[in-house]
């Protein structure tokens, strides 16, 4: 079996739900990584092909600014309460960085019409935000 790549699957989905009628095709879509996995991922996708117009990087570590070039949004979340070092898996940290800050992703998600969440569950800021723009 031939293995596909992230991009591949992103948009082999996306494809798929316009084909089927689930989607208009012209609606708009956003690709978020989020925590330090999910920027990872999304970082590695961009490299490797994947449009940067519509990617965000959400992140409460600072190195976040390492992710993507000048065209990715990226959201520091949470900078108060880590100094930018990261919620270091710490699920109370980042469910207080949600109270006070959720507004700032909804406000950059709101305009768009699919949404692909790229998250790591280990515990942190992944496992705490992603729930969040799910719901």
């Amino acid at each position: 079996m031939k293995r596909r790549s992230l991009i591949q699957c992103i948009f082999a989905s996306s494809v798929a739900l316009s084909k089927y009628g689930h989607t208009n095709p012209k609606q708009k879509t956003c690709v978020v990584g989020v925590g330090g996995a999910g920027n990872c991922i999304l970082d590695l996708a961009i490299r490797s092909g994947l449009s940067e117009q519509d990617a965000i990087f959400i992140n409460t570590d600072d190195h976040i600014f390492n992710c993507g070039t000048c065209k990715s949004t990226r959201l520091l979340v949470g900078q108060t309460p880590t100094n930018g070092k990261g919620c270091d898996g710490q699920v109370r940290l980042a469910n207080e960085i949600l109270l006070n800050e959720g507004w700032k992703i909804l406000r950059l998600i709101k305009y768009y019409e699919r949404v692909f969440l790229l998250v790591g569950a280990g515990g942190g800021t992944g496992s705490s935000i992603a729930p969040f723009i799910t719901n």
